[in-house]
């Protein structure tokens, strides 16, 4: 017991490692799994399973199994396939290629025949420095219950509440429609009635959307857009916009060269908004013609062979000008382009010296969409009549049952009074028939 501990006491720390041995002697080569007699060649008699020639890894594999194995449980069901893909593409791709069409267009009035509310306050317009907007919602209704705004662009402006029904107020007196201030009529802005007490469907998409897709009001297969039932359809895009007028573009933003976009210069084609029931009739009311019908005065007159882009870029504004973008405002071809030397040959002097348009006797304001007065015989469109009867006595309208339409042609009350004013002791009826007969002869 005194030696083992006395030994323990003793031991000194451990020494270094020492250096490595001599390798061993290699050992012998595994068999291959083939090798069944452990000869280390092939026997092909006993080792080739398969009899191809030659004895490898597949020679090792085990035989068909007697029975099949029982069959195993059924798979998950797939997912929903991908949701059809919407034909229109939106401005922004358009933009890609067309920038200069889209900055004419977004100063025209299309895109905003209907806009989404922006936030807690009205949609913007480009021209509302001009017409200072479009002011709150009506009979107390905050921007919280208003999901889209109608027109707003230059006449007037009308409300789309949250269920899609427009906002006409509950009693027959509400007045909900803003028309804009009048300067040249001289009248302020104000709110005026539209379908008063009436609950009014927001069906005019066809017109005042992009890929509209109507339905009926009530119909359970019906798509309102945004889930609200007083939408009688839906849109891809508010607002007249580039496919609107020129197809889904999809195909053509896909493949430029080879998938072409609509391309219609045809009048019917801006007639199938700018135009009101029968296109050979014109509707009118309270002494205006009713806005809207610049096709069927068109079509309905001597000019039914022009086409609209005669006159007008359709990417262009015709209410505002602008000095850099659109100088001519909307003008593609002037009068006397055509109707060369008009303008010299006229009888009246003192129009000369004035320099009195074209358009002011021929394209007389006698069209009505917010604002109109009797008393001048001016509303706040211009015709697209045109043609003048200098008959003195000439009717402008007529009855047909309870409604009223007017003639295809301006008579002297309103190509001349305009001006001239109704008072007598201006120009009377028989003095204005003598200058107005054969004025260009």
């Amino acid at each position: 017991m005194l030696a083992a501990l006395l030994g323990a006491g003793c031991t000194g720390p451990q020494g270094e490692p020492g250096s490595a041995g001599v390798p061993g002697v290699p050992g012998d080569a595994g068999l291959a799994c083939w090798d069944l007699d452990g000869s280390g060649g092939c026997d092909l008699d006993t080792e080739d399973v398969n009899q191809d020639g030659v004895c490898d890894a597949v020679d090792c594999q085990g035989g068909q199994g007697g029975s099949a194995g029982s069959g195993g449980t059924a798979g998950a069901g797939g997912g929903g396939g991908a949701a059809p893909e919407t034909p229109y593409v939106g401005t922004e791709v358009c933009s890609l290629c067309h920038e200069d069409n889209l900055v004419e267009l977004t100063l025209s009035g299309h895109p905003y025949a209907l806009s989404q509310r922006l936030g807690l306050q009205a949609p913007a317009r480009p021209y509302d420095s001009y017409t200072h907007g479009v002011p709150d919602p009506p009979l107390y209704t905050p921007w919280t219950e208003v999901s889209y705004v109608v027109g707003g662009y230059a006449w007037r402006a009308l409300y789309v509440q949250n269920d899609g029904y427009v906002l006409t107020g509950p009693s027959a007196t509400d007045d909900t429609q803003w028309d804009f201030a009048n300067p040249e009529l001289g009248t302020a802005g104000h709110w005026a009635p539209y379908q008063a007490g009436v609950q009014t469907p927001f069906d005019c998409g066809s017109c005042h959307s992009t890929g509209w897709i109507p339905c009926e009001i009530g119909d359970d297969a019906c798509q309102h857009q945004d889930g609200m039932a007083g939408m009688a359809g839906s849109f891809f895009a508010a607002g007249v916009q580039c496919e609107a007028c020129h197809g889904p573009g999809l195909e053509h933003a896909s493949s430029p060269y080879y998938a072409k976009p609509v391309i219609d210069r045809s009048a019917e084609a801006c007639g199938k908004c700018h135009s009101l029931g029968d296109a050979e009739r014109i509707r009118a009311a309270d002494g205006f013609i009713v806005s809207g019908q610049q096709y069927n005065q068109l079509f309905a007159g001597k000019k039914r062979i022009m086409q609209c882009v005669d006159c007008h870029d359709p990417h262009q504004s015709v209410m505002y000008a602008d000095p850099d973008i659109n100088p001519e405002g909307g003008l593609r071809s002037p009068c006397l382009n055509c109707h060369v030397g008009f303008d010299i040959n006229q009888k009246s002097v003192e129009m000369l010296v004035q320099s009195v348009d074209c358009t002011d006797c021929h394209m007389p304001p006698m069209s009505k969409s917010a604002v109109g007065d009797l008393a001048t015989l001016s509303a706040d469109l211009p015709s697209h009549l045109f043609v003048i009867n200098p008959q003195q006595g000439a009717s402008q309208f007529y009855a047909d049952g309870t409604d009223q339409y007017s003639e295809p042609y301006i008579t002297l009350d309103y190509a001349c009074h305009h001006c001239h004013g109704n008072d007598a002791s201006d120009k009377t009826l028989a003095e204005l028939e003598a200058m107005a007969t054969g004025y260009h002869q």
